[in-house]
């Protein structure tokens, strides 16, 4: 064997050995991360959060029809905000919600916020959250006419009537 040829298997053995170390960090960092505890639960969060963004997203951009100086106009959800906000009136912006959210079993709760504080909240009256079941919080910024920024959060989960838990504990006994 000449030197040439004792250079290039030494040099092929080293190329074998880096891959191989190679293919072990890579397998071990896969394996540590798929096997990491709660990774599961991130991702299910992840999803949650994804469809609570959406269901605030929607709701901020449903059209709403609305007296404004004595003429209707349509509307989205976000400028009726801002103008309730401007107006010191959520009288329409509560039924408008109403009408849009009280159609399922969920209980719901809205919250607008400033930067001094919170401005007004709403939600589903007579319903109360189901204990244990998977919520939706989330949360997002609209700018109102001044640019300043509004906070509106929502929270959404499953929901029970309070007349149905009423009429579950006088049937237990417990009231």
């Amino acid at each position: 064997m000449n030197k040439k040829s004792q250079s290039e298997i030494i040099l092929n053995v080293f190329a074998l050995i880096v891959l191989f170390i190679v293919i072990l960090i890579f397998w071990f960092l896969l394996a540590f991360e798929v096997a990491k505890p709660g990774i599961e639960k991130q991702v299910i969060n992840a999803q949650e959060n994804n469809e609570g963004n959406l269901i605030l997203i929607n709701y901020l951009r449903t059209p709403v029809e609305v007296e404004i100086d004595k003429k209707n106009k349509t509307i989205n959800i976000a400028d009726l905000i801002i103008l309730s906000i401007q107006k010191n009136n959520y009288e329409i912006l509560d039924k408008k919600t109403k009408e849009l959210f009280n159609l399922n079993n969920n209980y719901w709760y809205i919250s607008l916020w400033k930067d001094d504080g919170l401005i007004y909240e709403f939600n589903r009256e007579n319903f109360q959250p189901r204990l244990g079941i998977t919520e939706v919080k989330v949360e997002t910024f609209i700018p109102n006419y001044n640019k300043e920024l509004i906070k509106v959060s929502m929270f959404v989960q499953e929901g029970v009537e309070i007349t149905e838990i009423q009429e579950a504990l006088k049937e237990a006994g417990a009231v």
